[in-house]
């Protein structure tokens, strides 16, 4: 029997980090950009140990869109 299960290697874009920032809760955040592409990516790196924000969750997506968007907030 012959089994093939479709894995091969994903085309999925590259992410590098370009910055680490700490939050005032305790938390870390990350931005990522994609290469190929230009989405600029936020994701919550770590949960502050004192932090009461139940919607800070490790990995969590903050923010999604094209690079300088962000810069206007």
């Amino acid at each position: 029997m012959n089994l093939h299960c479709g894995v091969g290697t994903p085309t999925a874009a590259a992410f590098s980090l370009v910055a680490l920032e700490s939050m005032p809760c305790g938390c870390v955040t990350s931005v990522y950009h994609s290469s190929p592409g230009i989405v600029e990516l936020e994701l919550l790196e770590a949960k502050g140990p004192h932090c009461v924000f139940v919607a800070h969750e490790n990995g969590r997506v903050v923010r999604m869109g094209v690079p300088g968007e962000f810069d206007e907030d």
